[in-house]
């Protein structure tokens, strides 16, 4: 492993010159440190142990991410990070999303709650997503969530658990 990462002459700010970057690799440039994480592209401020403290590319305030080694969770503090690893590693129960299908209807709660459920995906992610998506509805078909969220963390997750009834 090793080599660099230049960013010069793009827009760091916009994501769709990160997407494509690989998952949990921390990448140097100018003496500093980046990472990609559920999607979310981010400047290493500080890491001591499993524990990162990031600033998020675009963003001013400092958040933090907790990993197992495998799992990584964000939050706004180091206890909602760990709070949300364990929500990410728990067996989360999706029996209740198993009678639907691609043209029910949810309202947002009822979407954060699926796709947190059913994917894993840790709240503040699914927050920052969230806010990045702009004006919302008040209510989304699954097949809407799906499409909406293609190419961010757990959406192929969602969208296989839907698969037949696709």
């Amino acid at each position: 492993m090793g080599g660099y990462l230049d960013l010069c002459c793009t827009q760091i700010t916009n994501p769709n010159n990160y997407k494509k970057l690989p998952a949990n690799h921390i990448f140097t440039w100018k003496n500093k440190k980046y990472i990609k994480i559920d999607g979310i592209f981010s400047e290493i401020i500080q890491k001591k142990g499993k524990v990162y403290v990031v600033r998020y590319i675009g963003k001013n305030n400092l958040s933090y991410v907790v990993t197992d080694g495998i799992n990584y969770a964000h939050g706004e503090t180091i206890k909602d990070a760990k709070k949300s690893l364990l929500y990410k590693i728990s067996d989360r129960d999706t029996d209740r999303y198993k009678s639907m299908n691609i043209e029910t209807v949810l309202t947002i709660k009822e979407c954060i709650e699926a796709y947190r459920a059913i994917t894993g995906a840790c709240e503040f992610g699914v927050r920052y997503f969230v806010e990045g998506v702009g004006k919302l509805k008040k209510t989304y078909s699954i097949a809407e969530i799906i499409e909406i969220t293609k190419g961010q963390y757990g959406n192929n997750i969602f969208m296989a658990f839907f698969k037949e009834k696709l």
